[in-house]
Parts: structure tokens; sequence; C-alpha cells
């Protein structure tokens, strides 16, 4: 019995190998993936854009309007929190969608709390968006976020607020000032607040988020029954606190309670890589669900967030940055779909939810050097076994390129190769690993290339 055990484990081991190694063993298997095939059709397909700048000569992108006008969500990635190129064609999209299709909404990946402020700096003017730009994450305190900051502002200065374009942070992972606005609130909207929520406020007024693995069972087990509380005072008295705010209001304490508990629950389990983005993608998707409903049934929203974020299935994480694209690849680092912002979101949204993954194949970009502050770093032409490698085969004149991942019009080699896991770029806010494994068409409705790249730049 052990023998047979042991010998269906063996298998199992080997068939996972292939799935991961496709380049090489499935070729064997199979026959090899005519790539040259695969490179003709993305070159017959690919949508090349002359320009990165929010200013538009050509109208290239026009292409996407009879897919993008039906959708609810429309997501944008980034291989990288620090290129350049990705944030000013982001921005040149986002104008696009909002002129051409209506898009009402922006949310970013950044805190709820501070995303509030700005939507606010932007739809009124108040505020000083140098100051608020200095609660954000480094990422966002660049030249070219600004700029797309200033132009929500500029944007939105003549027109009636029903037709304002709104911004919002969808991040869970700071907890900012939500607790004392949520508290702020409820005193607001409920005149029974001293006896029922001011005594939840008393027993976390020395609540300190980053202290939380330091509680005793008792403090965890009252500070869960508090969320659990604020939640059922929201539902219970829907009407009555709408009509004491605004629907918005009572939507943002909704999204605020929820960030909160997030914030909670990833405190709970430490340090752990994977659990820690299982709790903040699921509490992400959900701040984007209410996001949506504060919206409205019909508006479209957004999404300015990293690649492994708008992703709608599983990836594979290599281990360090400085390994080839065929080491550092463990059954561990896989991150499973169901605990995915995008496949959430899509799960939800079904085909209104829309997504492209932004690739490159060289260049610069800026990000974290542990223990040495932020820094540009210059990487290396990427191995001939990974999909950037093969994206920059194809003779295409511009600097970047989009590729709708369509089926339908593929020949044979780009069908099995677009199924198939693939080896992506996938840096966060360190660079600290430099490639993921995933299926591309399983992964993203489309892929924007660039050749070269360059690191944003950041603000003094």
């Amino acid at each position: 019995m052990k023998k047979v055990l042991l010998l269906v484990i063996s298998m199992q081991i080997l068939l996972v190998a292939c799935n991961i190694d496709n380049s090489s063993i499935n070729a064997k298997r199979d026959g090899a993936i005519d790539t040259i095939q695969v490179v003709n059709w993305i070159a017959e397909n690919a949508i090349p854009i002359e320009k990165v700048d929010s200013i538009p000569t050509t109208n290239e992108l026009k292409a996407l309007y009879p897919v993008l006008k039906t959708k609810r969500i429309v997501a944008l990635g980034d291989g990288t929190h620090g290129t350049s190129e990705f944030f000013k064609l982001k921005h040149r999209i986002i104008k696009q969608l909002v002129d051409d299709l209506d898009y009402s909404a922006i949310a970013m990946e950044l805190p709820v709390d501070i995303g509030v402020h700005i939507n606010n700096y932007i739809k009124t003017g108040k505020g000083n968006l140098d100051q608020l730009m200095g609660q954000t994450w480094w990422w966002h305190q660049s030249e070219e976020i600004k700029e797309f900051f200033i132009w929500m502002h500029d944007y939105n200065n003549d027109l009636p607020d029903i037709k304002k374009i709104s911004f919002y942070g969808f991040d869970c992972q700071v907890n900012g000032d939500n607790t004392y606005q949520i508290f702020q609130y409820f005193k607001k909207v409920d005149t029974s607040y001293n006896e029922i929520v001011q005594p939840i406020l008393d027993f976390m007024v020395e609540f300190y988020i980053d202290n939380y693995e330091g509680f005793t069972p008792y403090r965890i087990e009252e500070t869960d029954k508090a969320i659990k509380k604020l939640n059922e005072l929201l539902e219970i008295n829907k009407d009555k606190y709408i009509a004491n705010s605004s629907r918005e209001e009572f939507l943002i304490t909704k999204a605020r309670i929820n960030t909160f508990r997030g914030n909670v629950e990833m405190q709970k389990v430490g340090g752990g890589v994977f659990p820690l983005i299982n709790i903040r993608d699921e509490t992400n998707a959900k701040n984007i669900e209410i996001i949506s409903e504060i919206e409205g049934v019909n508006s479209k929203v957004i999404l300015w967030a990293h690649n492994g974020h708008i992703t709608t299935d599983k990836y594979m994480l290599q281990e360090f940055f400085n390994l080839s694209a065929t080491e550092g690849f463990y059954e561990t680092n896989w991150v499973s779909k169901e605990s995915i912002t995008g496949y959430l979101l899509k799960e939800k949204f079904e085909n209104l939810y829309f997504n492209i993954g932004f690739e490159f194949f060289n260049g610069s970009f800026t990000a974290i050097d542990y223990g040495k502050g932020f820094k540009s770093f210059t990487i290396d032409d990427p191995e001939e076994n990974t999909l950037p490698f093969l994206f920059n085969q194809a003779d295409i004149k511009t600097n970047q390129y989009l590729l709708l991942l369509n089926q339908q019009g593929m020949n044979k080699s780009a069908i099995r190769y677009f199924n198939s896991i693939q080896t992506f770029h996938e840096i966060g806010a360190a660079y600290i690993s430099r490639y993921s494994k995933r299926i591309p068409c399983a992964s993203y409705d489309a892929i924007i290339f660039f050749k070269q790249t360059s690191g944003s730049k950041l603000l003094e």
C-alpha cells in the first residue's frame, strides 16, 4: 500500500513539474509550440501605441472602445510600482475612458482614508495636494501621479457635482484615520450614540493596530465583537443613517469598517505573506464592490493597481530577484485565485470586468532597496523562455503596443502558448523577486507591452 501511495505522490509531483516548465517538457510531450507562429500572430494583431502622453496625437486606443463601452470595471495593472511609462499611459487611457465612454470613477491601490481626502480635493479644491500626497505610499509620490491628480482636479473644476469624476482608495493595508472617522460618523447619525456606540469607543480608545499581536485573548474577542456590532448598526439603521447624512457617507463608512476589519485580520496572522495576501485582497475586493455601489448601478469604474491584484487566475511568485527565470519557484508559492481581488471581482461582475496587464522587456524602474531606501534599478534582457522575451520578438515599430487575448482569432500555436503557464515580470514596491508564472489567457483580457521603460520620477 505504501508503495502505491508513493507512486501516486511521485506522479502528482511529476505532473505539477510538467505544468510549471511547459516551455521545455510540454514541448517534448506534445510537440514544440511554434513560437514563430505565436510571434507572427502577435505582430498581426497587436495595436501599436505611438505615445504614452496624456494628450494623444493618435487615436489607436479607440480600437478598445467597442470592448470597453459595456464594462462596469476596467482594471489597469502594473508590472512594477515605479515605471514612468506605465503611469503615463494609464493616465492617457483613463482620460479617454472618461471623455469618450462616460467612466465616472477611479479607484487606486492606495489607503481608503487618504482616498477620501484626495477625492475632496479633486472635487472641491480644498486641501493641499502636496500634503495629501505626503500621506500616500512612496510610489504615489511621483511627478507622474501628481500630474494625474492635477488633471482630475482641473477636469472637475467647472462641472456640476453630478458630472464630476470621483476618486477612491481601496486598500486596507493602512488604517489611517478610519477608526476616528467611523466614530465621528456614528456620533453624527445616531441619537443613541452615548449609550450604544460610546462604550465601544471607550474600549478601543487605547487600541493601536501595530500592537495587535500583543492583545490578550479577551481584547481580541472584544475587538471582533465591536466590529461586528458596528456593522449590525449600519445594517439595522440604514435608512435612518442615510437620512441623517447621505447615501455616499453611509457607504464610505461601510468601506471604512470593512477596511478596519481587514486590517485587524491581517494583524492576527502576523507576518505570513500568503495569509496576508488572502485577507488583503478579499477586503479590497469588498471595498471596490462598495465603491461601485456608491457610483450607482450603471456606473463605470477604473481600477489602478498592481498586476498581481487585478489578475483573475492563480500565479506563482519567485523567491528572489537575482535568480534566473527557471529558479526559485516552489509549489508553496502559488497564490490561489480565490484570494485575488481580480478573481473575486470577476466572480461578482462576470463579463462586466475587464483587466489589462502591463509587461515590459527591459529598462529601469523605481523600487525599495531594503535597508538603503528608494533607488532606480535597471535590469537585463529577460531569458528566452519568458513571455516578455517572446513579446519583444514581434515586429512592432512603436515602443509599446496592446494585445487583446482573443482566442477566436488565434492560430493553434498561439492558443497553446497563451493557455499554458508562462513567465512574467512581477516586481512590487520592493525589488524582492523578478518573475512570476501564470497562464496569460486565464489571467488577463489584454496585455500592454513596453519594449523599454524608465523609472518614475519621485517628488522631492
